[in-house]
């Protein structure tokens, strides 16, 4: 049976989330499936709301990101493109990693036209692809979107000091995740309904980023711009979170 458990740090098992991602991979455009907004956004019931989101996200983030034809960019969590349809097009290179397979193969089918030898995607867990990455290869631009939460308080930290040895003199983070509004609350296998099946995450609350965050300043990172989301539909039902963004620069 699911638990929610507040105020602790517990861990989740992130193999049962990878393949709950892959189920919804497998779903994707099939006539009673769902669609490239909502396999990541987790709109099922609702598609016309994942689209809006997906649309007011990247008109308020997008300008922020300074891309131009000779950027790099990493895109961490990149589900099945959402970003990476957008940026490919408009970036020297791109590297979209996913730990799901399935995610990364409709990504790949979604941004095939844009797709090279410079621009490509990597099935890998987050912390996993960041401790490797090799250093020399620097990013100026990171897309860390809906991924924290679903990555453990005990691999957390080394992966953040990472991303900022990663990023080149002059790089933009934009992450954004879904935050406890009061109290951290931690998901253990709770069934949901709008997905149909069991879910986990770690809500963590904008305090503990903030705490988090702090390598990233001592790197010489600057929050140009936080907050939260517009709401574009009632979400009594998730009143204890919010989708908190940040832009940091440097």
């Amino acid at each position: 049976m699911g638990q929610r458990v507040y105020d602790e740090k517990v861990t989740i098992d992130e193999n049962k989330t990878r393949m709950l991602y892959d189920e919804r991979a497998s779903r994707i455009n099939r006539s009673d499936g769902i669609s490239v907004n909502t396999s990541v956004l987790l709109g099922d019931q609702n598609p016309e709301y994942a689209d809006e989101w997906d649309k007011k996200e990247k008109e308020l983030i997008l300008p922020y990101l300074d891309i131009t034809a000779s950027s790099s960019v990493i895109d961490i969590g990149c589900g099945v493109g959402r970003w990476a349809h957008t940026l490919m097009p408009l970036c020297r290179s791109y590297i979209g990693v996913d730990f799901s397979e399935g995610m990364i193969n409709a990504a790949s089918e979604y941004c095939k036209e844009y797709i090279n030898e410079d621009r490509y995607f990597v099935v890998k867990a987050a912390q996993d692809f960041i401790v490797s990455h090799d250093k020399n290869q620097k990013a100026d631009c990171f897309i860390i979107a809906g991924v924290l939460m679903y990555i453990n308080d005990s691999e957390l930290p080394v992966m953040i000091e990472k991303i900022a040895e990663s990023a080149s003199e002059h790089c933009t983070l934009f992450i954004t995740d879904t935050v406890a509004l009061d109290k951290r609350i931690t998901l253990q296998e709770i069934y949901s309904q709008a997905l149909k099946n069991n879910y986990s995450a770690l809500y963590r609350t904008v305090e503990e980023y903030d705490e988090l965050f702090g390598a990233l300043e001592t790197a010489g990172f600057e929050c140009v711009s936080a907050g939260f989301f517009e709401k574009h539909n009632n979400e009594k039902e998730f009143s204890e979170t919010d989708r908190y963004y940040r832009i940091l620069k440097r």
